[in-house]
């Protein structure tokens, strides 16, 4: 079951899908083209869903199971931000 989050980031990552491919973002005091940081948040994202996964398949333990598939879910919401937050006429 996927949680409904329509909190200030969420709207502030939407309001970020508007803007100008040229728009940057401060990250750690570097300045950040906004198409590198989704690139950069995917990768990480999908290496955790892909062991999240074997873990949920491996696992005979309910709990952790169903630990494991929430984790899953939770990545699947961030990347759906992701996509979201996407710069119009980006590849």
């Amino acid at each position: 079951m996927m949680q409904n989050f329509s909190s200030p980031i969420s709207r502030s990552v939407q309001s970020i899908a508007h803007s100008d491919k040229q728009d940057v973002c401060a990250l750690n005091g570097s300045i950040v083209d906004l198409e590198d940081l989704i690139h950069e948040l995917r990768q990480p994202l999908s290496t955790i869903e892909t062991l999240a996964y074997h873990l949920e398949m491996t696992c005979a333990d309910l709990t952790r199971g169903a630990r494991l598939r929430q984790i899953r879910e939770m990545i699947a919401q961030a990347s759906v931000i992701l996509d979201r937050a996407r710069v119009p006429g980006a590849n």
